[in-house]
């Protein structure tokens, strides 16, 4: 292989001089030659790589892509494979370009010819294209100000979103003049800076502008050139809404206005010493402080004047300030005067200036500070510190025992999304978010979890706290414990409902007392007294008749009032009985085998006999009972009754479907009363009108939902619901 390299001097020029690696490998990849040009650009020298696989040395997440690239080569007779890694021989990578000749069959060559070029800084300031051009099109789309571009012409060609919240105009705008935005007053000014824009320059200009609804406001306008080379291409613009800081600044003006002359008389005290520690000013504040004559104080050494103060922290933050320019801000206990003094010392040209004021009451309030963390530390409710990004920060002992969770676990996170479960609203939450971000006070209720899982309400008092440039600092949220005030407001609630159904109970009672017992009652006595002035024995036996039907009819009403009564008694009762459906079904089809066998009927007991559910047995059988024998009463004459008795099992709840083929109904006709007491819907049939009632109330005490399909002449299913 060698003899054919050296056979021609010019070709092993080229070869040895080339700027490019050339390489030749066999089919495996392996390197059987490698020119010079690999010791520039891998630092390797050629007869490190012969002999080795060239895919030993590309980068692992490239490599996939190289050896399906080589294997797909094989068989064609050029390359160009995509930019990959390469491992120097100092470890770096470097992005290397191929183009590649299969030479395979060349009896001289036997091998496939590889040129490959260091592409690093074009891989590299690809990438930063790409990642500038996405910076670019982040700021543009989802800057909070309005950014727009305009043609050079004044028209607008692109806007962010912001610009169509600030304006209100969206899309419709593209291609019109910006003039018509803008206030007339405002034109020749914009149209100035227009046209000075240069690729050196960029401007700032605030006018008025009307928005789509013609409302006027003020914008502040950064002006940057777009361009391209040395070329002006457009303009982009970016309008901050300055409507409420122009008038902010209108105010603040006039205060400043009002506290100039407060702050005339209202000033920090204040001196500066030259660089020989003499008085070389002393302003009003600090004469009134000492109450003497500020002009004594000139060309008068400190450290005389007030021999105390040699050897103090006064003297020497002084000397330090002096010495290293460093700014110096302290508290000194002034035992001549009994007070606490705050000193800001700075350098200046004549020496230092020192600041001072007395904090004595201060400290005083910050001890009181101090006094109130311990009792915030061993109150009964939770105190809470958290940042402003509602992170805990500090928490007392009352609410770490109430929550069972360790200081450690809780502290730098958010209390609420650590204690959220999964009856926690998220709605509260939301809400709580909101409140934290607009940086008002407020107080929520909210379900939250111990660290053992059990259900906590807590109310939440959250203040925001300030520093004195307004910034936000803290929140301070109180945490009460108000899981038995909820209680009690549910069994309020409860209870509220517990004397609406028993007042509905009460108008029914009513109802029956005067239209159900007054008539029976009024006949026994009007038949009474017949019998008292009877004399013939037919008109007695008549009597007596009547009678005895008054008597039976008054002796149901007082039946039906017992079992309203006895439903409405247990309404509440616990449900402390596991019962199969299949075999309550069961008993209440043996127990009227004669009805359905007399009628020629069928019924189907579909439900799972392996089903169990929490209910009141009695309430079970009454309910498939009456349900039954209404199914039975009610079939039609055209064929014969088909009952079927079903489960649907659902995600949140069990349905029995209780399906009869029997004459049916209008249900719109029943105006919902279906399931009031004495009502009927049937006149052909004799009935009370109380067996739905009794379903229906049965199936509410137990927490039973029920609800009624039918159609007249196809039949009824009633469906009982229950809660999984």
């Amino acid at each position: 292989m060698s003899e054919l390299f050296h056979s021609s001097e010019n070709y092993r020029s080229l070869v040895y001089k080339c700027s490019d690696m050339i390489s030749i490998l066999d089919s495996n990849g392996i390197y059987i030659y490698v020119n010079p040009a690999v010791t520039s650009i891998l630092s390797f020298e050629p007869e490190e790589l012969i002999g080795k696989s060239s895919f030993d040395f590309v980068h692992p997440d490239d490599l996939e892509m190289t050896n399906a690239a080589f294997r797909n080569f094989t068989a064609e007779a050029t390359f160009h494979s995509p930019p990959f890694r390469y491992k120097s021989k100092e470890g770096n990578w470097i992005w290397m370009d191929v183009r590649a000749s299969n030479l395979l069959d060349d009896p001289d060559i036997k091998g496939i010819v590889a040129i490959s070029r260091e592409v690093t800084e074009l891989i590299e300031a690809k990438q930063q294209l790409e990642e500038n051009e996405a910076q670019y099109k982040s700021l543009f789309l989802y800057h909070p100000d309005a950014v727009f571009s305009l043609s050079l012409d004044g028209r607008f060609e692109k806007i962010n979103e912001s610009f169509t919240t600030i304006t209100g105009y969206g899309p419709e705008i593209i291609g019109r003049h910006y003039s018509d935005l803008i206030h007339p007053a405002f034109h020749q000014e914009i149209l100035q800076v227009f046209k000075n824009i240069n690729k050196n320059s960029t401007a700032r200009i605030e006018g008025e502008i009307q928005n789509k609804s013609g409302i006027p406001f003020y914008m502040n306008f950064t002006v940057i050139p777009i361009m391209l080379g040395d070329v002006v291409k457009g303009i982009q613009i970016i309008g901050k809404d300055i409507t409420q800081i122009r008038d902010a600044n209108q105010k603040i003006k006039v205060q400043s206005e009002m506290l100039s002359d407060i702050f005339e008389s209202i000033t920090q005290p204040f001196f500066v010493l030259d660089k020989q520690w003499r008085y070389v000013f002393v302003n009003k504040a600090f004469a009134e402080e000492v109450g003497q004559d500020r002009l004594s104080y000139i060309g008068q050494c400190v450290w005389e004047l007030f021999p105390e103060s040699v050897g103090s922290k006064f003297q020497e933050h002084c000397f330090e300030v002096a010495r290293t320019g460093v700014p110096a801000q302290f508290d000194e206990f002034i035992p001549s005067h009994n007070v606490i003094l705050n000193y800001n010392i700075f350098q200046c040209q004549e020496g230092v200036t020192v600041f001072f004021t007395d904090v004595t009451k201060q400290k005083e309030t910050e001890l009181e500070l101090r006094k109130l963390s311990l009792v915030a530390s061993k109150t009964v409710n939770g105190i809470l510190i958290l940042d402003p990004k509602g992170n805990l920060e500090w928490v007392n002992d009352s609410f770490v025992n109430l929550i069972g969770h360790n200081r450690e676990d809780i502290l730098g996170k958010k209390p609420t999304s650590l204690l959220a479960g999964s009856e926690t609203n998220p709605a509260v939450l939301a809400r709580i978010k909101q409140h934290l971000r607009s940086t008002l006070p407020f107080s929520e209720e909210l379900l939250l979890y111990k660290k053992d899982g059990t259900k906590v309400w807590f109310i939440l008092d959250v203040t925001p706290t300030f520093d004195q440039d307004t910034n936000l600092t803290n929140f301070i949220c109180v945490v009460k414990d108000s899981t038995e005030l909820k209680k009690k407001e549910e069994e309020m609630e409860q209870l509220s409902r517990d004397l609406f159904y028993q007042n509905r109970d009460l108008q029914q009672f009513a109802y029956i007392v005067s239209h159900n017992m007054r008539a029976p009652v009024a006949n026994i006595l009007g038949l009474t007294g017949l019998l008292r002035d009877s004399k013939a024995k037919a008109q007695f036996d008549h009597a007596l008749s009547l009678l005895t039907t008054s008597t039976l009819q008054l002796d149901k009403v007082i039946k039906d009032l017992n079992e309203i009564l006895s439903v409405r008694d247990g309404r509440h009762a616990r449900l402390n009985e596991t019962i199969r459906l299949s075999e309550a079904l069961e008993l209440v089809v043996q127990s009227q085998t004669e009805q359905i066998d007399s009628s020629g009927s069928l019924v189907d007991n579909l439900i799972d006999p392996a089903f169990e559910t929490q209910a009141t047995k009695a309430y079970v059988y009454s309910i498939f009972h009456n349900l039954l024998s209404n199914a039975i009463k009610y079939r039609s004459p055209e064929r014969k009754l088909h009952v079927t008795v079903s489960l649907e099992n659902g995600k949140d709840a069990t349905r029995i479907l209780f399906t009869d083929n029997g004459v049916g109904m209008n249900l719109p006709d029943t105006n919902g009363q279906l399931f009031k007491i004495y009502k009927r819907f049937h006149s052909h049939v004799e009935g009370r009108g109380i067996g739905l009632y009794l379903v229906k109330e049965q199936a509410k005490a137990m927490a039973w939902k029920i609800t009624v399909d039918s159609k007249p002449g196809e039949g009824t299913t009633f469906i009982l619901e229950i809660s999984n």
